[in-house]
């Protein structure tokens, strides 16, 4: 259970680092 709330919690961390990423990149282009 452990395992699966910190992948979920890695899981969201990352996809919102990556549109904030995306996002920059779209602004910047």
């Amino acid at each position: 259970m452990l395992r699966t709330l910190v992948g979920r919690t890695v899981r969201t961390v990352w996809e919102d680092a990556f549109l904030q990423l995306a996002s920059r990149t779209r602004a910047a282009a």
